[in-house]
C-alpha cells in the first residue's frame, strides 16, 4: 500500500464535529472576547520586551539598532565584572535593598 493510498483513507473530520464546534465557540464568543485584553497586555508587556534584552550581548547603535548592531556575546558582561566599582555596587544594592525590607515592616 502506498503512501497516497493510506493519506486519502484518513478519515476528515465529520460535518457534524465541525458544526459543533462553531456551535461551540459561537455560544461562548463573549468568554473569548474577554480573553483579547489579557492576551493582548502579555504580548506587548511581557514579550516585546524580551526583544531588547538582546541589547545586552550586542555592541547596539542606536543608528543601526537591535537587528543591525554587531553580536558580542558575552563582552558586555566581562567588562562589567572586571570593573574595579562592580562589588561596591552589588554591595551597595543588596544593603539598600535589606534595609528597605527591614524598615518597610515597622
Amino acid at each position: 500500500m502506498d503512501q497516497t493510498t493510506t493519506q486519502s483513507k484518513l478519515p476528515s473530520l465529520p460535518v457534524a464535529v465541525r458544526h459543533r464546534k462553531a456551535m461551540w465557540f459561537r455560544k461562548d464568543f463573549q468568554l473569548y472576547l474577554l480573553l483579547v485584553l489579557p492576551i493582548i497586555y502579555f504580548i506587548v508587556f511581557k514579550y516585546v520586551p524580551m526583544y531588547g534584552a538582546a541589547i545586552a550581548f550586542q555592541d547596539y547603535s542606536i543608528f543601526q539598532g537591535v537587528t543591525g548592531s554587531k553580536w558580542i556575546g558575552f563582552d558586555n558582561f566581562r567588562e562589567l565584572f572586571a570593573m574595579s566599582q562592580f562589588y561596591t555596587v552589588v554591595r551597595n544594592t543588596l544593603v539598600l535593598n535589606f534595609l528597605d525590607l527591614v524598615f518597610s515592616f515597622r
